[in-house]
C-alpha cells in the first residue's frame, strides 16, 4: 500500500519549505538573484521579485522560457519532477514511520534521513562508500522508526535500492534541476464535477477588515506596477497573503461551505506566491492576469511547486474560481467572470495532464 503524504496542510507546507532548503534549487534561485541584482545595480534598474530559474535544454513554456511539466515528455512509465517533489517521494516509507501523527518535527527528521540516504546513494554510485555516514543514517533511521539495528541496516539497504530503482540514471537528462521519476503506482484523478462547489448568489458584503484588505492588496499592486524594490514590500505581501487566507476562510463560512475552509485557503497561498513572487515577463496582479499567465500555473508551476496527493491538484480549479468571487464580492475587482472562464477553459488540458502524468 502506497504511504500517504501527510494532509494536515502546515505539515504540507513544511515538506516543501524542508525539501527546498535541502536542495540545490536554493542556492541556484540564490546565485541568480546575485547576478541579476549586480546588473540591475549597473543598469541603475530596480530589483524585480525572486524569479523561478529552472530551465532545461527541452520542455520550455513558451511564456516564460522556462521548464514545463505539460511540454516536457520522459520514457514510458516515467514523469518528469522537481528536485522538492522528488525528495518528499523517496521519503513515503520514512514519513510512514510518523503516519498519523502530522508531527512537524518527526517530518523534519524523516525528510533529512532522506536527504542524507539520497547522498549517500550519489557517493556510492562513484564508488566512494561512507561508512561513517552509513552507520549514522541507521542509527538516525532507528531512532525514529523504533526498529532494531539488523531491521535498521535491512531499511536501510532497501531505501537505497529505491532511489535507484525511482531515478535510475540512464533516463536523467543533463539539468540538475529536473528527475525523471518511475511510475510507482496509478493514480485515479478525480472526475472535476466531484469537486465543484455551488456558491449562493447572494454576495457577502464587506466589513472594516475587509476594506482593509483591499486597500492593501491594492497597495501592493502599486508596488509591482512601480517595480518597486522588492526589499521594501517584502513584508507587505507575507502580510497581505495572511489577511487574504484569513478573509477567504471567513467567507468560505459566511457562504455556507465551510468544509473548504482549510483547503481552498491553502490553494490561495499558492497561486499568491506565483502572482507576486514569480518572476514574469510583464506586471501581473490579481485583478489583471494574463490568460497565459493562468494556464502556466495550473500547466507547470502548481505541478513543480507543490507536493500533494496527484488526486489533490484537480482542488485548486474550484478553490482559485471560488477566490475571485470573494474578492469581487469585496470590491477589490468588479466582475470575477473573465478569470473563472479562463480557468474553465483550462480545466479539461490541466485533468488530462494529470492523467497522463499520474496515471
Amino acid at each position: 500500500m502506497k504511504p500517504a503524504m501527510p494532509k494536515n496542510h502546515a505539515v504540507s507546507s513544511v515538506i516543501s519549505d524542508v525539501c527546498y532548503n535541502i536542495s540545490s534549487e536554493r542556492e541556484e534561485r540564490k546565485t541568480f538573484m546575485v547576478k541579476k541584482n549586480k546588473k540591475n545595480k549597473k543598469a541603475g534598474a530596480k530589483k524585480t521579485p525572486v524569479p523561478d530559474t529552472q530551465s532545461p535544454e527541452s520542455g520550455k513554456d513558451a511564456l516564460t522560457g522556462i521548464f514545463s511539466f505539460s511540454e516536457t515528455e520522459t520514457p514510458e512509465g516515467f514523469r518528469p519532477v522537481s528536485m522538492i517533489q522528488a525528495l518528499a517521494e523517496y521519503a513515503r516509507p520514512i514519513m510512514a514511520f510518523s503516519e498519523g501523527k502530522n508531527d512537524v518535527e518527526n517530518l523534519q527528521k524523516s525528510l533529512d534521513i532522506a536527504r542524507n540516504l539520497w547522498n549517500y546513494g550519489i557517493k556510492e554510485e562513484k564508488g566512494n562508500k561512507d561508512e561513517k555516514l552509513r552507520a549514522e543514517i541507521i542509527r538516525m533511521i532507528k531512532t525514529l522508526s523504533g526498529l532494531n539495528d539488523n531491521e535498521s541496516s535491512d531499511f536501510f539497504n532497501k531505501m537505497i535500492a529505491r532511489r535507484t530503482y525511482l531515478f535510475p540514471s540512464e533516463v536523467q537528462g543533463d539539468n540538475p534541476m529536473i528527475t525523471v521519476m518511475r511510475k510507482e503506482f496509478l493514480q485515479v484523478i478525480p472526475d472535476p464535477e466531484s469537486v465543484r462547489v455551488n456558491l449562493p448568489q447572494a454576495p457577502v458584503p464587506p466589513d472594516d477588515k475587509d476594506r482593509a484588505m483591499v486597500k492593501a492588496l491594492n497597495k501592493m499592486d502599486r508596488y509591482i506596477l512601480e517595480n518597486t524594490e522588492y526589499d521594501e514590500w517584502e513584508s507587505h505581501y507575507f502580510s497581505i497573503k495572511e489577511d487574504c487566507c484569513r478573509g477567504f476562510r471567513k467567507w468560505l463560512a459566511d457562504k455556507g461551505v465551510s468544509r473548504y475552509s482549510d483547503d481552498f485557503p491553502f490553494c490561495l497561498e499558492t497561486f499568491f506566491n506565483f502572482v507576486y513572487q514569480q518572476s514574469h515577463k510583464e506586471p501581473v496582479i490579481l485583478k489583471n492576469i494574463p490568460p497565459a499567465y493562468i494556464e502556466s500555473f495550473f500547466m507547470d508551476y502548481l505541478l513543480r511547486k507543490v507536493v500533494a496527493e496527484p488526486g489533490e491538484y484537480i482542488q485548486w480549479i474550484p478553490a482559485i474560481k471560488a477566490f475571485y468571487t470573494f474578492i469581487s464580492e469585496k470590491g477589490y475587482i468588479a466582475d470575477p467572470d473573465p478569470v473563472i472562464r479562463v480557468i474553465e477553459k483550462t480545466e479539461p488540458h490541466f485533468v488530462r495532464l494529470l492523467k497522463k502524468r499520474f496515471g
